[in-house]
């Protein structure tokens, strides 16, 4: 099984890029390189999709965390 750390840095790891990745395709939108953002509709379901993911990879690591304590103690 993987450990909780592995899942947590993997989930801070994502999180990081994808904040990475937003920030500089709202930097470079419309310029030299023709880097445009997707249509509003578009951005808000790839917004809530990654919002979505953050949340659920928190909510299993909480649950596998909470199972990891409770037969540690058994």
């Amino acid at each position: 099984m993987i450990s909780l750390p592995a899942i947590f840095a993997a989930w801070e790891t994502l999180v990081t890029l994808v904040i990475i990745a937003w920030t500089v395709l709202r930097k470079f939108n419309g310029s030299l390189f023709e880097i445009a953002l997707p249509e509003p509709p578009m951005a808000q379901l790839l917004f809530r999709t990654m919002i979505c993911g953050v949340w659920a990879i928190g909510l299993l690591y909480l649950v596998l965390s909470v199972i990891t304590t409770i037969r540690s103690r058994a």
